[in-house]
């Protein structure tokens, strides 16, 4: 008789182990996850700050006008036109420079073409028309 006494508790005794062991590794778990919310900076973290962008042909592509992307750059005046031309541009508000065609302005923007009452740029690979401003308009 005490032989089946013990047959007849034993699976209380394993379901109660297995519920023991399940409880356990769940508290184990839930105690990691939580920990890994709080864990601290280092005292010598910087922000990364991203590289800037050039968006001029991307702001074309989502409705923007090309003329938003030559902010930085005006014409103040065309002096010859055509394949040897010549435009006075300033760039960032600085001195006014005469530029030949096929020169530059800056290392990444390159006079392209002159007309009458135009210039194409080529900034980065990306060709940009800069129309002269109307008279009396500054």
């Amino acid at each position: 008789m005490p032989l089946s006494l013990f047959s007849a508790r034993m699976p209380r005794l394993v379901s109660l182990l297995l519920f023991l062991a399940i409880c356990a590794l769940l508290a184990y778990w839930i105690t990691t996850w939580m920990s890994l919310r709080t864990l601290p900076l280092p005292a010598q973290g910087q922000v990364v700050q991203p590289q800037a962008l050039e968006t001029g042909a991307v702001r074309t592509l989502f409705g923007g006008t090309r003329g938003s992307a030559n902010r930085d750059i005006r014409l103040l005046g065309v002096v010859a036109d055509g394949p040897r031309g010549a435009a006075i541009l300033a760039m960032d508000g600085g001195e006014p420079k005469v530029v030949r065609t096929g020169g530059s302005l800056a290392p990444e923007v390159m006079l392209v073409e002159v007309q009458p009452r135009r210039v194409v740029l080529e900034r980065n690979g990306v060709r940009q028309e800069l129309p002269l401003p109307a008279v009396g308009a500054r």
